[in-house]
């Protein structure tokens, strides 16, 4: 039976994030002008060798993706949070959720409307009703 790798280390999530933050126009940009999969492809295994290269743990591109998704997610849930204590009513101590420095990159790299959602308060479920009539 194959033994599992070892977790991401602090290290390679900061190369991670550092390689994502600087190939993200390439990683999550929208095909067309000379973006083709094979060239997100090519620049997913270019962060998955930086990122292996610090440790010596060789990680696929699948393991690399999910690491990413898992801080992706991890990082939205807290800046989500954050918001919503903020724009809470009522007294009381504030519960706000410190983002370490890596969750604020990653933050800074997605959309707010991905973290906060639409400020119109704009519900797709509404819409459909409504077309059904």
């Amino acid at each position: 039976m194959a033994k599992r790798q070892p977790n991401f280390s602090v290290e390679e999530v900061e190369v991670l994030v550092g390689q994502v933050e600087s190939r993200s126009r390439v990683l999550f940009g929208s095909f067309g002008d000379g973006l083709s999969s094979a060239v997100k492809d090519r620049a997913w295994e270019e962060v998955g060798s930086m990122v292996s290269a610090v440790s010596g743990v060789k990680r696929s591109v699948g393991e690399i993706k999910k690491k990413w998704a898992v801080l992706k997610s991890s990082a939205k849930i807290k800046a989500a949070a954050n918001a919503r204590q903020r724009a809470a009513t009522g007294g009381g101590p504030s519960t706000e959720i410190e983002l370490s420095a890596t969750d604020d990159r990653i933050v800074g790299m997605i959309s707010s409307v991905a973290v906060s959602g639409l400020a119109c308060g704009f519900d797709s479920a509404d819409a459909m009703l409504s077309s059904r009539k």
